[in-house]
């Protein structure tokens, strides 16, 4: 198995999919969390490859880019499928989960994540919520846990949490099949 080590701050965010799935493979990995000064003295100091977190170093070669990090500990702890559609599937959840993240943070005013809520909740949790149901479930490909799980939880956990202000904690609670997953995900956590 190669060496990794996994630099991110001390919260879930990006990188927790990532951790979830070396743990859920039984991956060894240094879990590295770092605080924001910390983050500042790396970047400025070109330590970080395109300046951001979180990052991957897998024997001493340093990786970028949270869903490629996630698709390569997927790969190596089984939790990313080989069957082309099947990856398909996985990638269209884990890239909408992306996007509605980026939808998320994009106007952190009361205004701006109320429209969050009416418009961008619907259109990215719908459609999951449908490939959920359709798999049989309780995971996107049935019943073995991938990836795209993976970051689903972290997503209903960072709402849940209340890490985005303005939006209500029980939002997805209207997507039957996603809470029936990210509950499932919950209990391998």
């Amino acid at each position: 198995m190669p060496e990794i080590t996994v630099t991110y701050f001390d919260g879930r965010g990006r990188a927790e999919p990532t951790r979830l799935a070396l743990v859920l493979g039984g991956i060894d990995f240094k879990d590295v969390r770092i605080k924001g000064e910390e983050f500042m003295k790396m970047k400025q100091g070109g330590e970080l490859m395109f300046g951001s977190l979180p990052v991957m170093d897998v024997d001493g070669v340093q990786y970028s880019q949270s869903d490629a990090m996630l698709r390569y500990a997927g790969s190596i702890a089984d939790l990313y499928p080989e069957d082309p559609l099947d990856a398909m599937k996985v990638d269209v959840v884990v890239g909408a989960l992306e996007d509605m993240t980026i939808a998320a943070f994009a106007d952190n005013s009361p205004e701006g994540r109320a429209k969050f809520v009416e418009e961008a909740v619907l259109r990215y949790f719908g459609p999951i919520d449908e490939m959920l149901k359709k798999s049989g479930g309780p995971y996107l490909l049935g019943s073995k846990v991938s990836i795209a799980d993976l970051k689903l939880y972290v997503s209903w956990a960072i709402l849940k949490g209340g890490a985005v202000d303005h939006v209500p904690t029980d939002v997805l609670d209207q997507f039957a099949y996603v809470m029936i997953c990210v509950k499932r995900v919950e209990a391998l956590d």
